[in-house]
């Protein structure tokens, strides 16, 4: 999932399943600016459609965001 930070961020990103239910956070953790790459091992997770929220807070201006996207896995 692309994800460009203009600052330095608390960052946590949370993963779903297609009936909403939540199958915990995959990061929270803070992120210098630019394009961080966060790794995740979805080796227990089947084949499918999951749905992970973003939520970005700026530490350096105040500001907060939040994004819902959908990926598809397959193994």
């Amino acid at each position: 999932m692309p994800l460009e930070l203009p600052q330095r961020s608390q960052v946590k990103i949370e993963l779903f399943n297609v009936r909403g239910q939540s199958l915990g956070v995959i990061h929270d953790g803070i992120e210098n600016a630019g394009w961080p790459k966060i790794r995740y091992d979805a080796s227990a997770l089947s084949s499918g459609v999951y749905f992970y929220r973003v939520m970005v807070e700026g530490l350096e201006r105040s500001g907060k965001h939040q994004n819902t996207g959908k990926m598809l896995l397959l193994k």
